[in-house]
C-alpha cells in the first residue's frame, strides 16, 4: 500500500503593496492636515473666551504644538513629492511683500511668545511670489532661529523688494553655526545641536526652504559669526510682469 507524505498547503502569495513608501508617507501627511487644522481652530476659538491663566497657558501650548506639527507635516509632504520628482508647486501672484511678511510674523508671534519677533520692510512693496510658500519658508526659518538661537533674544525678519527681485531674511543671535556644517545645512535630514528642547526637528526645514527659493528662481544663503549673529536670506527672483 502506498503511503503519501504529508504535503503542507501552499501559502497564498504575499500581498504586494501598490504604492511606494514615499507615496504612503505622502498620503498619511495629507490626511493628517485635516485633524490638525481642526484642533488648531478649536484652540483658537476657545482662547477667545474668558478663562483662567492656567487654561490660557494650556491653550497656548496646544496651539504651539499644533503649529509645529503642521510645519512638520507640510515639510514631509513636500519631501515625498520631491523624492518622486514632482517638485514644489507654486501659485505666484503679484502682491504686497511687506503686508504678506507682516501677517506671517504676526501669526508666528502666537507660537513663539518667548522670542520677540521684529519685522522691518525696506524698498518697494510689490513682488511676484506664492504667499503660502513664502509663509512656509519664513515659518521654517523662524522655527530654526528659535531652535538654535539664544533663548529670549529678538529675531528680526526683514523683507525687501527692489527692481526685479525681492529678499526676506531672518536674523537671530546665538552660538554661530560651525563652519563644517555651513555647506551641508540645506541638505535633507541634516540637523545641528538644538538649544530649545521643545523645538524638535527631523532636519527637513532648511531643505524645504531652499526648494521654495529655487522654485521662485532664487536661492537661500546663510552667514553666521559670533559678532554679527546668524542670518538666512531668501531671494525671490521671479520677474514681475510689466
Amino acid at each position: 500500500m502506498l503511503s503519501l507524505a504529508f504535503m503542507p498547503p501552499v501559502p497564498a502569495p504575499l500581498y504586494k503593496p501598490t504604492v511606494s513608501p514615499q507615496q504612503m508617507l505622502g498620503m498619511v501627511c495629507h490626511d493628517l492636515r485635516t485633524p490638525l487644522q481642526a484642533v488648531s481652530m478649536a484652540a483658537e476659538l476657545l482662547s477667545r473666551r474668558q478663562h483662567c491663566d492656567d487654561t490660557l497657558r494650556l491653550l497656548g501650548t496646544i496651539s504651539d504644538s499644533v503649529a509645529r506639527a503642521q510645519r512638520l507635516v507640510a515639510d514631509l509632504l513636500d519631501y515625498t513629492l520631491l523624492q518622486e520628482g514632482r517638485g514644489i508647486a507654486l501659485h505666484p501672484v503679484l502682491c504686497d511683500l511687506s503686508e504678506a511678511v507682516a501677517r506671517c510674523v504676526e501669526e508666528l508671534r502666537l507660537t513663539c511668545p518667548d522670542y520677540p519677533l521684529i519685522h522691518l520692510h525696506l524698498g518697494e512693496r510689490s513682488a511676484l511670489f506664492d504667499k503660502d510658500r513664502l509663509h512656509q519658508a519664513v515659518g521654517n526659518l523662524v522655527a530654526n532661529a528659535v531652535a538654535y538661537g539664544e533663548r529670549g533674544a529678538p529675531i528680526q525678519v526683514t523683507s525687501r523688494s527692489y527692481g526685479r527681485a525681492a529678499t526676506v531674511s531672518v536674523h537671530n543671535w546665538g552660538v554661530p553655526i560651525p563652519s563644517e556644517l555651513l555647506g551641508r545645512l540645506f541638505e535633507p535630514l541634516v540637523r545641528g545641536q538644538q538649544r530649545a528642547a521643545k523645538a524638535g526637528s527631523i532636519g527637513l526645514g532648511l531643505f524645504i526652504v531652499r526648494q521654495i527659493a529655487q522654485a521662485h528662481a532664487g536661492e537661500v544663503s546663510v552667514t553666521s559669526t559670533e559678532q554679527a549673529g546668524t542670518t538666512f536670506c531668501i531671494t525671490l527672483a521671479m520677474p514681475v510682469p510689466q
